[in-house]
């Protein structure tokens, strides 16, 4: 196999004209081949349009009359595969997912990895594109914002297996035990990633104990406070919201309680509630009056769950049975701009 690497820009125009080209994709026509390809500007300009007054993206539009599930184009992922184990979600909430397309493929290439702002952009962008939150029964599209937060590095690695069904893009994790191998020598296995690999949340005992499975939501019911403390899962637009407003902040020299930030994406329950006007200043003012063991918990709980999360992909020496761990991102490995890139030739596309 030819190892040259092809970049996510030629990788697109490839699959656009694999897409362009490809009889199902048309009924009694066929592709323009003089169709110019959109250009990285096209695509901000449009991106642009696509947002509201508030700089936040719109819900997404696209939907469609089949079920997800039996949707050619749409794969359904079951909700409890998921990093959330889907318990968050209402219990008729569906998952569906497709490839990505060479739109999304260009629009990924543009990404500073070295810019938090930009990785999140891109990857908000392949959900918003890529995913449907749907309810299953009245087939009403949600809005991707709504997804939580610790799934959506989860489904973007199902829909890079998606994108590249011929493994035409493989991204391998570097196995090895090393010279304390106990075995007959020295193990080392390049794996492939997959979604399947993943292990990367497990809520703590301490804090699953306060699972509300009717509001989705933890709740902890007070004795000494005399009251009930709601705490949520992070959703993709609650996290971006608040992304945005510190680094508005940060550029515009403003001040911001940062104290507060941290434990902010806990406290809205999705994006509807936190765009209301006025409603992060109210909780911001209303934390001020907080009981100090009230601060305490919620700090706690929000340690808690940070530290749960664990991109370590583990797997077993076969040769002595110890369990070896390596990160998912590591140096001299892939990165996260690596998803929507193409690691062997040409050739394998086309």
């Amino acid at each position: 196999m030819d190892n040259t690497l092809v970049s996510a820009e030629d990788a697109a125009k490839i699959l656009e004209e694999r897409e362009n080209n490809n009889p199902e994709n048309f009924q009694n026509t066929k592709p323009d081949i003089n169709k110019s390809l959109p250009t990285v500007e096209d695509l901000h300009n449009k991106q642009r349009a696509n947002r509201v007054d508030d700089g936040k993206l719109k819900p997404q539009e696209e939907t469609s009359s089949i079920h997800g599930a039996a949707d050619n184009t749409w794969k359904n992922i079951p909700l409890n595969i998921l990093p959330s184990k889907g318990i968050f979600y209402d219990n008729d909430a569906q998952i569906t997912i497709r490839a990505a397309m060479a739109e999304e493929i260009r629009h990924w290439s543009t990404m500073d990895e070295f810019d938090a702002i930009s990785i999140n952009d891109r990857m908000n962008m392949i959900i918003e594109k890529c995913v449907r939150l749907q309810d299953s029964k009245s087939r009403l599209t949600k809005d991707f914002r709504d997804i939580k937060e610790i799934d959506r590095l989860f489904l973007i690695i199902r829909i890079h297996e998606l994108t590249f069904p011929n493994k035409e893009n493989v991204l391998q994790l570097k196995f090895g035990c090393g010279l304390q191998c106990k075995g007959d020598g020295k193990y080392k296995e390049d794996v492939p990633l997959t979604a399947n690999l993943l292990n990367m949340f497990n809520i703590p005992e301490e804090v699953m104990k306060y699972y509300d499975n009717i509001s989705k939501s933890f709740v902890a019911h007070s004795e000494k406070l005399k009251k009930d403390i709601y705490f949520y899962m992070p959703s993709i637009g609650v996290s971006h919201y608040i992304k945005n407003m510190i680094s508005d902040a940060t550029s515009n020299n403003k001040h911001i309680d940062i104290s507060f930030a941290k434990i902010a994406p806990y406290l809205f329950k999705d994006f509807n509630e936190i765009k209301k006007p006025g409603e992060y200043e109210r909780i911001l003012n209303e934390s001020y009056r907080w009981d100090k063991n009230e601060l305490l918990f919620i700090n706690g709980v929000a340690d808690k769950l940070e530290a749960a999360i664990n991109l370590n992909i583990k797997k077993e020496c076969p040769k002595c049975g110890v369990m070896l761990e390596i990160p998912l991102f590591f140096r001299g490995g892939f990165t996260i701009k690596s998803f929507f890139s193409v690691s062997s030739g040409f050739d394998d596309l086309i």
